[in-house]
């Protein structure tokens, strides 16, 4: 029998609260007592609860790694949360299971009807409510009396001598949560049917009297959006309360949580349901007091009238803590009398019971093993009945196209969830794969053609009998006959395509343009001979990628880097690619080639990407107004007709520049490959300065050939390194210009000198000899062969069929946090949408703002004095597996970092950098990188935000652990942009820090100049005075400077620090906004790009720090306040007509696109992938 726990009480908030806090410590106990039973545990969790995950991966780490612990998919939006019932029954019905138990509160009505329905069979449903509610019955059957007390264990005092137990308790609360004092503990949430409001509480501590409430903090832990948290921060002021004596720890951890009932004076139950919350039986177990509402079920557990008030009085529990805490032998009586009547849950035993009083009967196992097609027929139905059920919801509630889409996408991914979970060992230990379809371009002399039909005839030869089957991008194609009746072992594999469905084949892989996988059916999906060359990588890729597939086969190192950078998170397997296919003796060509002594040769498309404009330039840096090169060099390059080729015209501009030029041929001629093996032989050099490369064919063409390469040094084309006849040339990052529609991608530009000068060592070094030319062949043949494909592709798909889930590493932060720091916001927007909660190893601060969700350990000190031994320790002590360090100048003293990083990575640990600022220049030299640049080394991966940041750690030698990492930017509705009005100013809008780099003075004179000029303008200032002198004393300069220049009517000036959703508020009434920085070290701005949230056009000075979002910002013409009015009187005019072609118009439209891209929630996401795989 298939028992399934469902834990979606352990995710929502109501685990906080009865059912909930009751399933923490039953579940281990049911999973045991299954296993006893001969039954199959497995979990079931929801994945719209997204910080939970993780943690749940690890604390049932058994049946995770066991394949039994399953995910369904429910939109996150609270408003669509009535219909995560429905893909729970979609799920449970997809899943096979038995019994289920059900961890949810009950609902009635037509969605839980409909659930029912969709769930086939005869199910049992076991109910952790009912359990709850009938608490009175089970205590007595699991109940055990406890020993009498230990003089030790009994607190001699509510102010006194705590317990031996709560001295530790207290020490490690202390230290892990913050707290400094002995506290009075809430757990629950605000408020509902089943809690009373914890609004009482708060009102009862300002009661208590004078002499205490110094001595005793209030801690409130639990369920605490946004909003109430302000609620509570709001009636805390009104109170009176010392702000710093009342804590407010939202949905903190399993472990944070016993921490507090552990380490508590006295706790507060505020439950009214007809069971006390399991956080009661803790405290009780823990010799914890606990004060709560007369309800039958207290009494029964608490068993002393001294800790019961009544519910309906305002003010008794007011009264209750006063007589108890201003009262040492009362509270010591209640302590007593609690310790004596409360009873240690036998948790095994009530799990038995449990299992014996409602459980059907044991039954044979549903078959275990899955027939595929047959279980993707079932799916197909399910997920139809599924569909229908919720169309005629949707059509009931009147949902709008995009809440549709969000259902729509929940029902994809839990029925790929089910399907993952039936490839796993949860059900049984999967067969091997015995037949592989491979689906692409075959038939043709297109290199994806190329790479399909040369993998299909490896993969024969291995004994796979493959089916093929001809299908691009856009779907399936007919093959080209002729092509086949050539290539009569090709048409054998094609017809058993045609009598073998997807479905039935073990494996199905792809290689095809655009990658489309979100259609592929097999048990095991791939893509096979997969490359990619920049570093941007569409989201809509690598999402579909990580749902619908099981695995990679990529061609080079490169390619590999760039998808797990790109967060990509299913297994990636280097394969590479095989060259024998054009390893062939010569035929003549069909062209005569130019007489020269020296003739260099460049193959390709010509695409921007291969760098042809980059060899004209350094072919004429080299070889221009050279006599002899001009009758002893010539240029071929060989290429094909492109909308993206403009070669003829480049060369014709070279020519026109350079009068005194060698020889250059462009030839289109499309050549078989035995002429292409003539052209290489015929060539003493091959030029391939590509910008990025998946694995660049050309190279070991020539090199099969015996001709030298030159190619840059970044990218696919280093699979060949080390080989005798390839140099590498130098390059710089740069932004990708290709006709990708990627974001924040990059390639590498070769450096024109470096080429030019390796271009005249060439001609002016003699040829390589016979004998390195035929090592380097060998060389490449060894590793590069469709056989070496086929066994490494083999050995992948073995790999992925046998692999079992990966427990989550625990993360720690390093970062400012929940203080006035753009680095801290950054970490907080991060740190939303990871499906984990790390720990958050924080500074220590007095300027921290309202407590917000995590847990937070304050155990290092900003600055360059701190030595960093306290944060070592507290990793150490938490165990932390990776470790995460938000990088800026000043946060820490270098040695002291570099001595971090030393002893974490002997340790093991992973260690990711992500830097905020990379720019040696204005620091002293113990102050740069440089000092450290070995440690830098040695981290897994360090994370920029611009081009610029690479660059420079290039300079260091750092490249193979850098990855690009954009800048978030937050995902709010877009507000409408206010209309221009003839009698309304035109309002310009700033945000950020009010800092003296950011060059609002210049701003406030532009204004004036503006308005001088007749212009109509008013500036709307939202910056935030942030807690340095220098901040304090700008805030006073701008004032003056705002009266002296009678713009007080025009300038409205924030500097409170406001919430985000406040201050875009604000900044979404303007119509323009502006950056008006002055030089800065900084890498990127954060600021501009929480701007970008709003959709209004944004001008900004020319500087670096913006280059990360050129093409979503206008810029200024420069710095000074006549530049900056001259650059914002011109988009002003510009947005008078609005051309649709014109800056303004094109910088929105474009923004469109990239906040989908780079929104915090995708970006968390891609962090999430690439710290799990690193």
């Amino acid at each position: 029998m298939r028992l399934l726990i469902d834990l979606e009480a352990l995710q929502h908030p109501a685990r906080f609260l009865s059912a909930g806090s009751l399933l923490t410590p039953l579940v281990p106990a049911l999973i045991d007592a299954a296993l006893n039973q001969g039954m199959t545990p497995h979990l079931l969790a929801n994945t719209a609860h997204t910080q939970t995950i993780a943690p749940l991966q690890r604390q049932f780490a058994a049946q995770h790694t066991a394949g039994r612990l399953h995910l369904f998919d429910a939109p996150s939006q609270a408003e669509l949360a009535s219909y995560a019932g429905l893909l729970k029954a979609f799920s449970i019905a997809g899943l096979g299971i038995d019994t289920i138990l059900d961890s949810t509160v009950h609902k009635a009505g037509s969605e839980a009807v409909a659930a029912s329905k969709i769930i086939e069979g005869a199910i049992h449903r076991l109910s952790v409510e009912n359990f709850a509610n009938k608490y009175l019955v089970f205590k007595p059957l699991c109940g055990t009396p406890r020993h009498p007390a230990k003089p030790e264990d009994t607190p001699y005092g509510a102010f006194g001598k705590p317990s031996v137990l709560q001295q530790k308790a207290r020490k490690q609360a202390y230290r892990h949560l913050n707290l400094f004092r002995p506290y009075l503990l809430f757990v629950g949430g605000p408020g509902n049917d089943a809690q009373l409001d914890v609004a009482l509480l708060l009102q009862a501590y300002a009661d208590l009297p004078a002499p205490h409430r110094p001595q005793l903090d209030l801690v409130l832990a639990g369920d605490f959006d946004a909003t109430s948290r302000q609620t509570l921060r709001a009636m805390a002021t009104k109170l009176g309360l010392d702000p710093h004596s009342v804590h407010l720890l939202a949905q903190p951890t399993q472990e944070n949580t016993h921490r507090l009932i552990v380490g508590a004076t006295l706790m507060v139950d505020l439950t009214t349901a007809k069971s006390p919350s399991g956080h009661v039986l803790a405290a009780l177990e823990a010799h914890v007091p606990v004060v709560s509402p007369d309800t039958a079920a207290h009494r029964a557990a608490l068993g002393s009238a001294e800790a019961l008030f009544d519910a309906a009085a305002p003010q008794a529990l007011s009264e209750c803590l006063n007589r108890l805490l201003s009262n040492s032998e009362a509270f010591d009586a209640l302590c007593a009398a609690q310790i004596a009547q409360a009873q240690v849950v036998a948790w095994p035993e009530t799990a038995k019971r449990m299992l014996d009083a409602f459980a059907a009967p044991a039954k044979p196992l549903k078959s275990e093993h899955v027939d595929w097609p047959t279980l993707q027929k079932r799916l197909d139905g399910l997920e139809a009945q599924t569909i229908h059920t919720l169309n005629i919801a949707a059509a009931q509630a009147h949902l709008d196209e995009t809440t549709l889409a969000y259902l729509a996408r929940a029902v994809v991914a839990t029925r790929a969830e089910i399907e993952n979970a039936h490839r796993g060992h949860g059900f049984a230990a999967p067969a091997p794969p015995r037949t592989w379809r491979i689906e692409g371009p075959f038939d043709s002399s297109y290199s994806l053609a190329a790479v399909n039909r040369e993998t299909a005839r490896a993969l024969d030869r291995k004994g796979w009998p493959v089916a093929l089957f001809s299908a691009e991008g856009p779907g399936p194609y007919a093959p080209d006959t002729g092509y086949l009746k050539d290539h009569p072992d090709l048409e054998g594999m094609r017809a058993r395509a045609d009598s073998q469905s997807e479905a039935a084949a073990d494996i199905t892989s792809r290689n095809m343009f655009p990658p489309r996988c979100d259609d592929m059916v097999s048990r095991v999906n791939l893509l096979h001979g997969y490359a990619w060359e920049e570093t941007g990588f569409p989201a809509a890729y690598a999402r579909d990628i990580n749902r619908h597939l099981q695995g990679l086969l990529v061609t080079s190192p490169h390619v590999a880097q760039v998808l797990t950078n790109a967060g990509i998170s299913v297994p990636i397997s280097v394969v590479g690619n095989g060259v024998e296919h054009i390893d062939l003796p010569p035929a003549p060509l069909p062209f005569a080639l130019p007489e020269a002594k020296f003739r260099i040769l460049h193959v390709s498309s010509c695409f921007p990407r291969k760098g042809a404009d980059v060899l004209l330039a350094a072919f004429a840096e080299a070889f221009a107004n050279d006599a002899d090169a001009a009758r002893d060099v010539c240029l071929v390059i060989k290429t094909h007709a492109n909308p993206h080729n403009t070669i003829e015209a480049e060369v014709a501009a070279l020519r026109s520049a350079h009068p005194v030029l060698p020889q250059i041929v462009i030839e289109t001629t499309d050549l078989s490959p035995p002429q292409m093996r003539a052209l290489y032989e015929a060539a003493d050099l091959l030029v391939a300065p590509s910008r990025a490369e998946g694995f660049c064919l050309p190279v070991a063409e020539a090199v099969l050939a015996g001709t030298p390469v030159i190619t840059t040094g970044w990218s696919g084309q280093l699979i060949f390194k080390p080989n005798p006849l390839i140099t590498f040339t130098d390059y710089e990052f740069s932004e990708a210009g290709s006709h990708l529609e990627t974001s924040d991608s990059i390639w590498a530009e070769p450096r024109v000198g470096d080429l030019a000068a390796q271009l005249v060592t060439a001609y002016k070094s003699p040829p390589p000899s016979p004998e390195k030319a035929l090592d380097a062949a060998r060389v490449l043949r060894a590793k590069h062969s469709w056989s070496e494909v086929a066994r490494r592709s083999t050995r992948a798909v073995h790999d992925i069929v046998k692999a079992v889930p990966r427990v989550p590493a625990r993360i720690g932060w390093v970062s400012t946090f929940n203080t006035r720091c753009g680095i801290a916001t950054y970490s907080a927007h991060l740190l939303a949408g990871l499906p984990d909660s790390p720990l958050i190893l924080a500074n220590h601060t007095d300027d921290t703002l309202l407590e917000g969700p995590g847990a937070v350990l304050r155990c290092w000190t900003e600055g360059k004095q701190d030595p960093l031994d306290r944060l070592y320790g507290a990793i150490k002590e938490q165990n932390l597996r990776t470790i995460v360090i938000q990088f800026n100048y000043g946060f820490y003293s270098f040695a002291a970092l570099a001595r971090l990083i030393r002893r974490l990575k002997t340790e093991g640990r992973k260690v990711v950098l992500m830097m905020h600022a990379t720019d040696d220049g204005p620091h002293e030299a113990h102050n740069q990188l440089s000092s450290f640049e070995l440690e830098l080394a040695l981290c897994d991966r360090l994370l920029v935000h611009s081009v610029h940041d690479l660059n420079r750690l290039k300079a260091l030698g750092l490249v193979d652990n850098v990855a690009l990492f954009p800048h978030g930017v937050l995902e709010v509705p877009q507000r409408p942009a206010p209309v221009l009005r003839p009698d309304a100013p035109f309002v310009i809008g700033t945000y950020g820090f009010l800092l003296p780099p950011k060059g609002f003075p210049e701003l406030i004179e532009a204004v004036g100049l503006m308005r001088d000029a007749g212009r109509d303008v008013a500036l709307r200032m939202i910056n935030a005075q942030y807690p340095v002198p220098q901040s304090a004393a700008l805030v006073a300069e701008v004032k003056t400077q705002i009266a002296a220049r009678g713009l007080n009517d025009h300038v409205d000036l924030c500097t409170d620090f406001l919430e985000d959703d406040e201050s875009l508020e604000r900044l979404s009434e303007a119509h323009l906004l502006a950056f008006p920085y002055r030089p800065t070290s900084e890498s990127a701005s954060g600021a501009v790009r929480q701007a970008l949230a709003i959709s209004r056009p944004i001008a900004v000075t020319p500087l670096p720090i913006f280059d990360d979002v050129r093409g979503l910002v206008l810029a200024l013409p420069g710095f000074s306040p006549p530049e900056i009015a001259e650059g914002l009187s011109a988009i002003m005019d510009e947005m008078q007509v609005l051309p649709a072609e014109g800056p303004v118009a094109q910088s929105l439209a474009r923004g469109t696109g990239w906040r989908q891209a780079t929104g915090y929630g995708p970006l968390s996401h891609r962090l999430w992938a690439l710290l799990q795989a690193i």
